[in-house]
Order: structure tokens, then C-alpha cells, then sequence
């Protein structure tokens, strides 16, 4: 049998001079300070401090300690704690435990609170219940985490359920967004059963890693071919599945940008259209999409992905047009003004779409920056007053291995063109074939693996028109049909 426990000593109240903390104490305890104090003040000691009944070393309540000093220090010597008999007194508990017990002991208090989980719906109909006195919850909860916390509960079935964050913005709107998470991953499997791909049309392994890459592959008529192909990319896609060895762009990216800072019947401006997807996601949710694009190939191959979904979708037809994005005063009309600037540009040399001069990711740095400066400038006229722009970067290397401030170069550039930096959102992407690549960059160069983008979000005009412009985020979908 095991060793019995001897029983415990009541509570009694003690002079908090009469105890000393544990100089061994693993545990970091200063965050948690003020927010303790200002419950015991607000209600009092819930439990009373362990300490020994040899040395008065402290066990348990460090924090209850630490608080109890800082309410004296703020109130004075006389300060009396709810309840106490008197000033500067603190309930205690004796324990006759040696060393290596009350070590023991001071270890597992803390940690079992760390291995203990809540029941999220439990939580909020509690908090809920509290009223008014819920409110010192936020000192134990961040708004961020009461946010997240009221999406992840499930709704309570006594009356009509109250929407979620979720329910009203499809994505929390936070500055993390996750693209590895179960909803959105659910919300890109509805966007894929409309048949989008839009890494139709591009080069096969831009990103030269097919050696790594495993899945299928589709050809230029929306087939599968039977062959070694695609299995992700990580530091610089949008998160998508199923993707080539070229980056290819996330519909949940695209439906977020354009249900949060679009709207039904705005116009969109995407200068770097690359793939099809943001133009059929913005069909989809009723936007007049116009994508420039350098390459013929990569036109012809939108074309047929929106023939290929257009049954199922009954939006406009996107607008892909062939051209120069640096020549874009000259691609739309003077007249043209567009709602929403929204693309995904070149990350300079890391992906080479084609042997076109004209194309920017042939282009050398400073020749690079000169003209990307150009079409943000150019695009940014056009652009309506009181209307965003939105660009998907993140950081890449040079060759040499140092990292180029492309997300820095971005935001310079749209506010000299007259667009303010409104949001930054991280948005955290799939591994993909990073494990695989990971060990050897690091050892080798020390190199990080990049699994982020940066969404960059700016306006132009009077912030305070936003609400009359844009009205409430919707969050249908469109349900996908039978094949045409």
C-alpha cells in the first residue's frame, strides 16, 4: 500500500512577513500578478497558501503571494483583504512536508492546471450567466481568446442561437488566419467541388522542387494525366491543396477579400492574374472581375477553367486580358474605375513565369522594384476613393541566401501611389514538402522554413465611409451543380 497521507492542518491566518517564496520556483508568475489582485480584492482569498510548517516556505500560491504584496504596496500597510481578520494577514495552510515533498508538490499544483482542459461550451454559457460580473473574465482571458472561444462554441439550444464570429465573417477576423485549420479547410473543399484549379496554364515546377512532389497532374484541356506530380508547396502558396510545383492561390483567400472588402456588383482590378481562381471566386460572389496578365498560354487556360466551372457558377464572366499591367493606362479606358484592387504579385526571381522581357520576374532587382512601383502606382489610379486595394506577399531570399523586405517594398509603394495601410493579416500556410526540406537549409544555412504570407490591406479616402460603403459581410456560397 501506499504511503498514507497525513491530515491536514485548517487554514489560519498568518502575517504575509511571516513567509518567504521557494528560491527554486520554476514557474514565471509576474503576468499573472495584477489580474490575481485585483480578484482577491474584488472578492477575496478562494484558497488558502500551502506553505511549511518548519520554515514557512511557500508550496502553493505564489501568485496569491505576490498579489497580496502588491495590493499592501498600493493600499498601504493597513490594507485589510476581504475577509481577513486584520491587516496584512493571508490564509495559510501548514504542511509537515520535507524537501523533496513539498518540491513535489509545488510541481504537480502548478502543472495539473496546465494538463486540465475546458469545455468550451460549458465556459461561455457560464460566462454568460455571470452578467456584469463576467467583465473580470477579461482579466484571465484576452478579447482575442473570449472571441475565439464564443466561434468555437457550439450554440446553446434554449432559444434562437446567437451568430458566432464564424457565422458572421466565415473566418474569424483576426490578424492570424490559419489556413490549416478544420473550418478552413472545409470552406476550401467547397470552393474545389466548384472544379477550381487554377494552376492550369503555368509552368509545371516553377519552384524546381518535382523531385519532392508526388499526386497527380491536370493538362491544359482540365483532365488528369496519369504521372508524378504536385503534392503542396509551404513558404510560398497560399495555402491551396492539391497544388503544382508553381505556387497556386487559395479560394478562401479570395472569398474572404472580396466578402470583407468587396461587394456584390464592385469591380475588380487584378494586375498579376496569373491562375483563374480569383477571377471565378469573384464571379461566383457576383464581382466583375478584370485580370492582366503577360502570357497568351495563361489566358487561353483561364478561359477553359471558367468554361469548365461556368455551369456551376452564375456570376459574370471574368475579364482576362493579355497585356503589360506597366502599360495600364494604356490596357483600360480613362473612364475605367475599379472598387477592389486585389492580386498576388511576382515574389521577384523566385518564380520565373516566362522569357518575356516584359515579364518582372525576369526582370533584375532595381529594374524589379522600378516597375512593380509602376503598376501599384498606375493601379491605384483607378482605383475608386473609399475603396481598398489588397496584396498577398511575404518576404523571400535573394540568391545569395539574405531575405528581401518584399512586404517593407509593398507598403512603400502603395502609400506614395495615395493607398494607406489599413490591415496586415498573417495568414499561416500549409507545411507541404517543408519536413522533407527543412533539415537541410537549416543545417546548411541555417535558413528558417517560411510558412506564412503577409495580406497587406490599404485604402484610399475617408476611413469613416467604410460602414455606409460596405454594409454587413454575407457568407453564403455558392452550392456547386451538375457538370455542363
Amino acid at each position: 500500500m501506499g504511503k498514507r497521507a497525513a491530515p491536514q492542518a485548517a487554514a489560519t491566518w498568518e502575517p504575509i512577513e511571516s513567509l518567504h517564496r521557494w528560491d527554486r520556483n520554476p514557474r514565471l508568475n509576474a503576468d499573472a500578478v495584477e489580474p490575481v489582485a485585483r480578484s482577491i480584492e474584488a472578492y477575496g482569498f478562494g484558497a488558502p497558501i500551502l506553505a511549511r510548517t518548519t520554515d514557512r516556505r511557500l508550496i502553493a500560491g505564489d501568485t496569491r503571494y505576490q498579489a497580496v504584496q502588491h495590493l499592501i504596496a498600493k493600499h498601504g500597510p493597513g490594507y485589510v483583504i476581504r475577509g481577513a481578520p486584520g491587516p496584512g494577514l493571508v490564509p495559510v495552510r501548514l504542511m509537515d512536508l520535507n524537501d523533496v515533498e513539498s518540491d513535489a508538490l509545488a510541481l504537480i499544483d502548478n502543472r495539473a492546471g496546465e494538463i486540465a482542459t475546458w469545455d468550451d461550451d460549458a465556459l461561455m454559457s457560464i460566462l454568460k450567466d455571470l452578467g456584469n460580473e463576467g467583465a473580470v473574465m477579461t482579466e484571465w482571458w484576452s478579447q482575442d481568446e473570449l472571441a475565439a472561444l464564443e466561434a468555437s462554441a457550439s450554440p446553446q439550444p434554449e432559444g434562437p442561437a446567437s451568430p458566432t464570429i464564424a457565422d458572421r465573417f466565415i473566418i474569424p477576423p483576426f490578424s492570424v488566419l490559419d489556413a490549416r485549420s478544420g473550418a478552413w479547410r472545409d470552406r476550401r473543399s467547397m470552393w474545389i467541388a466548384l472544379g477550381i484549379r487554377s494552376e492550369m496554364g503555368r509552368d509545371s515546377d516553377l519552384l524546381a522542387f518535382d523531385h519532392l512532389k508526388f499526386g497527380a497532374k491536370y493538362g491544359a484541356d482540365g483532365r488528369k494525366e496519369n504521372t508524378t506530380f504536385g503534392a503542396g508547396l509551404d513558404a510560398y502558396t497560399s495555402g491551396a491543396s492539391g497544388s503544382t510545383g508553381t505556387s497556386i492561390f487559395d479560394p478562401v483567400v479570395c472569398e474572404l477579400v472580396y466578402r470583407w472588402f468587396g461587394a456584390t456588383g464592385f469591380s475588380v482590378l487584378d494586375p498579376f492574374a496569373g491562375g483563374s481562381v480569383r477571377g471565378v471566386v469573384a464571379s461566383a460572389l457576383g464581382l466583375h472581375y478584370t485580370g492582366i496578365d503577360l502570357r497568351k498560354e495563361q489566358i487561353d487556360a483561364n478561359l477553359i477553367q471558367w468554361a469548365a466551372t461556368r455551369s456551376r457558377i452564375l456570376g459574370t464572366e471574368p475579364c482576362w486580358i493579355c497585356g503589360d499591367s506597366k502599360e495600364l493606362d494604356k490596357i483600360v479606358s480613362k473612364d475605367d474605375r475599379f472598387d477592389l484592387i486585389f492580386s498576388c504579385p511576382p515574389y521577384g526571381h523566385l518564380e520565373v513565369y516566362s522569357d518575356n522581357i516584359d515579364d518582372i520576374s525576369t526582370m533584375g532587382v532595381e529594374e524589379f522594384r522600378l516597375a512593380y512601383r509602376t503598376i501599384i502606382s498606375k493601379a491605384v489610379s483607378v482605383l475608386r476613393e473609399d475603396r481598398f486595394a489588397v496584396f498577398v506577399v511575404g518576404d523571400y531570399r535573394e540568391k545569395r541566401g539574405f531575405m528581401c523586405n518584399f512586404v517593407s517594398e509593398t507598403i512603400a509603394a502603395f502609400e506614395s501611389a495615395g493607398a494607406t495601410l489599413y490591415n496586415e493579416c498573417i495568414l499561416v500556410t500549409a507545411i507541404g514538402s517543408l519536413p522533407i526540406r527543412i533539415t537541410k537549409q537549416f543545417r546548411s544555412g541555417r535558413k528558417i522554413g517560411k510558412t506564412h504570407q503577409n495580406i497587406l490591406v490599404f485604402y484610399k479616402g475617408d476611413p469613416s465611409k467604410i460602414r455606409a460603403t460596405y454594409g454587413d459581410v454575407e457568407v453564403t456560397i455558392p452550392e456547386a451543380g451538375a457538370d455542363g
